[in-house]
């Protein structure tokens, strides 16, 4: 009989906690940060994004920079507008923030974060990430411009 509850014993064990250990609850996304100098067109740039399903969740808050620009200290409110993307579409963010960006060097910074699974896989559904994997950089960069003139 201790034979069989030792056993059993390790049977519930390594089914019940090693299964739960091995079972995958986190996920890798990117988020990227860049600067706008209004809210306007960090809000264009989000829709944009948004729409052309670059990013699945974009946000956008006012804090004031300082940095050095040719030489001079400068002080200016800025909008960061944080984007939370799939990491296989981070070198196609990076290469739309440029050709999206007004400033001559924007800033692009970048890092990957564990989420949990469900917030992964949503947003990789609101990406529908096959999809995106098949489009074309020039063809996105055309959907930005013809986004651009319907604002306008």
């Amino acid at each position: 009989i201790y034979i069989v509850l030792i056993t059993l014993f390790a049977f519930l064990w390594f089914f019940i906690f090693k299964r739960r250990k091995n079972k995958k609850t986190f996920e890798s996304i990117t988020i990227l940060k860049t600067t706008f100098d209004s809210q306007e067109l960090a809000d264009s740039f989000a829709k944009t994004f948004c729409k052309l399903k670059l990013a699945a969740c974009i946000s956008v808050y006012k804090v004031n920079s300082s940095y050095i620009w040719s030489n001079e200290i400068q002080n200016h409110d800025e909008f960061i507008v944080e984007i939370k993307t799939h990491n296989v579409l981070l070198h196609r963010v990076v290469d739309s923030i440029k050709n999206y960006h007004p400033y001559k060097l924007p800033q692009i910074t970048f890092y990957q974060v564990k989420t949990t699974i469900e917030y992964y896989l949503w947003l990789s559904e609101s990406l529908n990430i096959q999809e995106i994997k098949n489009t074309k950089q020039t063809d996105i960069k055309e959907r930005m411009q013809n986004d651009e003139s319907d604002n306008k």
